[in-house]
């Protein structure tokens, strides 16, 4: 591992949609520990959508953001395991990624600028024999355990391009509305959207605007979820940088029967009304 970005107690942290309290998330911390019994492991998050990397991507972003340097991150949203598409180990400024090629990196690389791309394609570090339908425990997890034990990067396979990016979904605007959807609910049933704080005021978005999902209809941008009387809904800008759609003291999804890539509107009064 390259010292600059190693740290001195090595962790790992899991990203999967296998569900929580899974088996299969219990046998990859077997492997893991079978290999490296010091290391740290994490459950970063298990309740991804079941094969959804553009939600995938996004919590995956979310989560490595707060790490310190050297911390190694492993997600499997794999829809295409067993098929050919690449296993990576991408290695930023700060911290190691493995994941599947399918867009699951496409929200890290996109503010972070790859440093080395090596597709897992040793067999050497996998597990014997090697189960089409679970590469997660059988090769990438012993990748990760090795990789935390210090093995250097390129004995596990070969340098090569940057990973597939898949970009969120676009938001729509125009002179009095921003429109965007939902991409990821979180446990509590806030509606997280795909419109950025920089999309907001790039919109010249006041604050007394009406926001739509669903049947229901949220007043005004608030500041924090207790701005209204319970059973409001709301909207506000949640600590990821992203607009959510939220029912004080409630639970958005359940309340709008919504999902992901429910649509969310906001509106404004027009200069010229």
């Amino acid at each position: 591992m390259n010292d600059s970005v190693t740290t001195k107690q090595p962790i790992i942290t899991l990203t999967t949609d296998f569900g929580p309290g899974s088996p299969y998330i219990a046998e990859m911390k077997g492997v893991i520990y079978s290999i490296h019994p010091g290391v740290t492991l994490v459950d970063a998050a298990h309740t991804i959508a079941p094969q959804d990397t553009l939600q995938g991507s996004f919590v995956w972003k979310q989560v490595t953001e707060h790490f310190p340097a050297g911390t190694i991150h492993l997600a499997v949203v794999d829809p295409g395991v067993g098929t050919d598409r690449r296993l990576l180990l991408v290695e930023t400024a700060a911290h190691y990624l493995i994941a599947p090629d399918n867009g699951l990196f496409s929200e890290i690389v996109a503010q972070h600028q790859p440093r080395q791309v090596i597709e897992l394609d040793c067999p050497d570090y996998w597990l014997n024999p090697v189960s089409s339908t679970f590469h997660g425990r059988d090769i990438m997890a012993p990748v990760a355990a090795q990789l935390s034990r210090g093995e250097p990067l390129s004995r596990f396979g070969t340098p090569t391009e940057k990973p597939l990016v898949q970009r969120l979904p676009e938001i729509q605007t125009g002179e009095n509305f921003l429109c965007g959807e939902v991409i990821h609910v979180d446990p509590f049933g806030n509606l997280i959207s795909n419109i950025r704080r920089q999309d907001w005021d790039a919109a010249q978005t006041p604050t007394a605007c009406r926001a739509s999902c669903g049947d229901q209809q949220a007043a005004g941008l608030q500041t924090t979820y207790h701005d209204s009387a319970a059973g409001t809904p709301i909207i506000l800008f949640g600590s990821g940088g992203y607009l959510e759609f939220s029912v004080v003291n409630g639970n958005a999804a359940q309340l709008l029967d919504a999902k992901i890539g429910t649509p969310i509107r906001v509106e404004w009064a027009s200069q010229d009304s």
